[in-house]
């Protein structure tokens, strides 16, 4: 049966310590974002909006609560922060569910709760241009460990374009399919083992609705292994054609006539859910390139090693196993290309890179250079999953407000 475990994966019994906060309300000029009480689920029915600050006594019933990205939560079961404590980094549609992923989670009546403004360093960006976007998302890059053993590595557009062809699908939509053929659920082609020497990796600045600007970087690996299911004795969920992502989100805001931005969330990508980490909790390799773990077969990405249950069926578990394997540092030169991205209307290059094309959206023009789908089209068998969406399709990408 499901294990039950006491909180959500964005609630954690943690250090109070940990993230640096403050509770001081005259900071509150830095967003215009409250918390929000719900005295229903899924953030409907009476509201109540806190700002930043301690609030010893809560008289008010909610079942779901909004944390905008530049907050963190510590609710109580009881009043004066007494009780169990949960601390809150995103908004939580519902206080008891039951998911494959998380098992039974609850969290009880809230009574006290603190609300903490996430503290980073800034950078100004009153003269914002492409030559600044540019440098912002190669100094907050993150520095990426393969994992241990994996053969199935990382690439380039370049690498990928040599050996993929672009074609119209079956639904008149572009896709890439490889040149290299398979023919059964256990075949392997040269193709699926990448060039990990030559990878690059691809960042988009996209601006966002409440003063956010979301920086999310994208790798593309030419294979995902998918896992192998002791029932059926075949690897399932796999493709030709793999992107994963990590995203930054940073809050912009003015202050004494200048316009800043500072990191406050990042979100970790794998599979159909994400890892929130406060900017203050990430693993740093310094200042402001933090470290970031891709799990070995699948790549989903992970704020740390270990063994990540990502699916608990009654009698399978799906896992993903991350190690510090080799280190892929985005920030040399030649490792990231960076882009610009407006949801659904365009995608532009901010210093010179020859890719913006492919992440487009004229994806039903055959002479086009966007593509839709990354890898060939579904066949069972081999039990090969469809390749991907392209970055500029992803919720996290279209969407003005999420970013995981």
């Amino acid at each position: 049966m499901l294990s039950a475990i006491v909180l959500f994966a964005v609630v954690a019994l943690a250090d109070f310590s940990a993230s640096a906060l403050s509770f001081d309300a005259q900071l509150q000029y830095q967003t215009e974002s409250r918390v929000t009480l719900w005295s229903k689920k899924e953030y409907e029915g009476e509201s109540r909006q806190l700002g930043i600050g301690e609030y010893p006594s809560i008289d008010f019933k909610a079942e779901s609560i909004s944390v905008p990205q530049e907050y963190k939560v510590y609710a109580y079961s009881e009043e004066n922060f007494g009780g169990d404590e949960y601390v809150l980094n995103d908004s939580v549609d519902k206080f008891f569910k039951i998911s494959l992923t998380d098992g039974i989670s609850h969290i009880r009546n809230i009574k006290s709760i603190k609300v903490g403004l996430i503290e980073s360093a800034a950078v100004d960006i009153t003269e914002l241009n492409d030559a600044k976007k540019n440098r912002i998302m190669i100094d907050y890059s993150p520095r990426i460990h393969m994992a241990q053993g994996d053969p199935y590595q990382a690439v380039s557009m370049d690498w990928t374009f040599e050996h993929f062809d672009r074609v119209m699908d079956s639904d008149g939509k572009s896709r890439i399919v490889m040149k290299e053929k398979i023919d059964g659920p256990f075949d392997i082609c040269e193709t699926f083992y990448g060039d990990q020497e030559s990878a690059v990796a691809y960042a988009f600045w996209v601006e966002k609705d409440n003063n956010y600007v979301d920086v999310v970087y994208f790798i593309y690996c030419s294979y995902d292994s998918g896992k192998h299911i002791w029932l059926i004795n075949s690897m399932v969920g796999g493709h030709p054609g793999d992107w994963e992502h990590f995203t930054l989100r940073f809050l912009k805001y003015k202050e004494n006539g200048k316009e800043y931005l500072r990191p406050v969330k990042s979100a970790f990508a794998a599979h159909t859910f994400a890892e929130i980490e406060t900017w203050e909790e990430l693993e740093m390799f310094d200042a402001t390139h933090c470290t970031i773990y891709c799990a070995a077969g699948t790549h989903g990405l992970y704020p740390h090693t270990g063994t990540y249950t990502y699916m608990n069926f009654i009698v399978v578990q799906l896992k993903d196993v991350c190690s510090e394997g080799e280190a892929w540092d985005l920030w040399l030169p030649g490792k990231l290309e960076t882009f610009e991205l407006v949801p659904e209307e365009s995608c532009r290059a901010l210093a010179g890179s020859k890719w913006a094309g492919v992440f487009g959206y004229d994806v039903e023009n055959p002479e086009s250079s966007a593509v839709l789908y990354w890898g060939n089209e579904a066949s069972y068998p081999p039990f090969m999953n469809s390749g991907p969406q392209g970055p500029q399709f992803k919720t996290e990408m279209t969407s003005k407000s999420s970013f995981k």
